[in-house]
């Protein structure tokens, strides 16, 4: 999980820049796949294992 090895950089090395810049981007990502929802080739998110992959980043 590369967003997660993001996120452990950030922290442990006190990179709030960054972390707020990782955080905006998961974001927009999340709202262009409900934006988007209605595409053939898009991930489940009513899914259990897609939402808790989510939910772990």
């Amino acid at each position: 999980m590369t967003a997660h090895k993001a996120f452990q950089f950030c922290k442990q090395y006190k990179r709030s820049t960054e972390f707020r810049r990782l955080c905006e981007i998961i974001r927009n990502h999340l709202a262009n796949l409900n934006k988007y929802r209605d595409q053939r080739d898009r991930p489940d998110l009513t899914a259990p294992e897609s939402c808790q992959l989510y939910l772990d980043t």
